[in-house]
């Protein structure tokens, strides 16, 4: 049971850092994709 906890901890501590980091890169990517589609949608509207 310990040998199980000591193997968790560390790939969940380094799965929660690789998400932050990924999440503080992608999430910026996304705002910015989503800031596309609005413009491009409002110009289909405006049209």
């Amino acid at each position: 049971m310990t040998a199980l906890f000591q193997i968790v901890v560390p790939v969940v501590a380094l799965l929660g850092v690789v998400a932050f980091i990924g999440g503080g890169i992608l999430l910026p990517l996304f705002e910015i994709q989503e800031e596309r589609d609005a413009k491009a949608s409002a110009r289909k509207v405006a049209r």
